[in-house]
């Protein structure tokens, strides 16, 4: 049986002391200590605990968000926020709720919004949309995820009763009507 790469070692201990209490409330050593190695060699592999959590952050997204549960190709952004809606709601709320709480430097709200841009810029190439990619669009996008990211910040908080599915797909009828419709169209690539 292969052994779990320490990488994933460290991001299932620090999910499982998110179960428990904030990222604040949490130190490296406490999460070296419960992942069985020492803190130098947590610093080997991630900068700091904000590091490791975009590591995980950028993990879920990777596997459960935009991959289409059918044809394993990436999919649309519908079923992009459907995935994360699930991921979040399901099966990470601890994680989400326990990280997001914090602000201040290297926070993950930075880091959520830049991947968000990257991820959109990506699905405008994957459809097939390359010609919208421009400073306008960029701004738009970035202007677009910190509005989601800071009304996902607030479902979490409050524990909305209206689904972050049905929420994040209304917000995105506020971008451009091509780029709406860009970023909701099938992948052709």
């Amino acid at each position: 049986m292969k052994r779990p790469h320490i990488k994933e070692i460290i991001s299932t201990t620090l999910i499982e002391l998110l179960e428990l209490k904030r990222i604040d409330e949490i130190s490296v050593s406490e999460i070296a200590q419960n992942s069985g190695i020492s803190t130098r060699t947590f610093y080997n592999y991630f900068q700091d605990k904000f590091d490791l959590c975009n590591y995980i952050y950028d993990n879920l997204w990777d596997t459960y968000c935009w991959v289409d549960d059918e044809s394993g190709k990436r999919c649309n952004l519908a079923t992009f926020f459907k995935h994360s809606a699930e991921v979040m709601e399901k099966t990470h709320l601890s994680f989400f709720e326990h990280t997001l709480c914090h602000r201040g430097q290297n926070d993950m709200h930075e880091h959520i919004v830049k991947r968000g841009v990257a991820d959109l810029l990506e699905q405008l190439r994957y459809t097939g949309n390359e010609s919208l990619i421009n400073d306008d669009s960029v701004s738009m996008i970035e202007f677009y995820l910190y509005g989601l990211e800071g009304m996902t910040t607030l479902w979490i908080k409050d524990k909305s009763h209206r689904e972050l599915f049905f929420m994040s797909l209304d917000k995105t009828r506020f971008l451009p009507q091509k780029l709406y419709l860009a970023l909701t169209a099938d992948p052709i690539l």
